[in-house]
C-alpha cells in the first residue's frame, strides 16, 4: 500500500467507528497542505459546491484531498494526491446487521389462523 491508500484506509477506519457508535454521517472533506497542516470542512463547506477533488487541491494549494461521505448504507472515501486516486468503500454496521436479520416473524405468519390456546 502506498501513503494515499494508507491514510484513506484510516481515514475509513474512523468513520467506520464513528458510525459503529451511532454518529450520524455527514460529509467530510480534508484537505493536507505541503507542510502538513489539515483543513477539515464539514456539511455544505464540505461538499464546496461539488468541486471535484483534483479541483479542490489545485484551489487550497493542498497536496492531497480526502473527501467522507456516507449514504445509502454505505461510507465511503475518495482520495486524491497528484494524479493519484483512491476510493474505498465500506456498509455501515447497521446496514450489514438488516442484510443478516431475518425479516419480522408476523410477515411470515400473516394469513395463518392460530388455534386458540387453551388454558389447563
Amino acid at each position: 500500500m502506498n501513503g494515499l491508500s494508507e491514510k484513506a484506509l484510516q481515514i475509513l477506519e474512523a468513520a467506520e467507528a464513528a458510525a459503529a457508535n451511532g454518529e450520524s454521517g455527514s460529509e467530510v472533506t480534508i484537505l493536507i497542505s505541503r507542510d502538513g497542516a489539515v483543513h477539515m470542512m464539514t456539511g455544505d463547506q464540505a461538499a464546496d459546491d461539488g468541486w471535484p477533488l483534483d479541483r479542490l487541491l489545485a484551489h487550497h494549494g493542498a497536496s492531497s484531498a480526502f473527501r467522507v461521505t456516507s449514504a445509502n448504507g454505505l461510507i465511503r472515501v475518495e482520495a486524491r494526491e497528484g494524479q493519484r486516486v483512491c476510493r474505498l468503500e465500506s456498509a455501515t454496521p447497521q446496514s450489514v446487521a438488516r442484510a443478516l436479520l431475518p425479516k419480522p416473524l408476523g410477515i411470515f405468519l400473516s394469513g395463518l389462523a392460530l388455534p386458540p390456546v387453551s388454558g389447563r
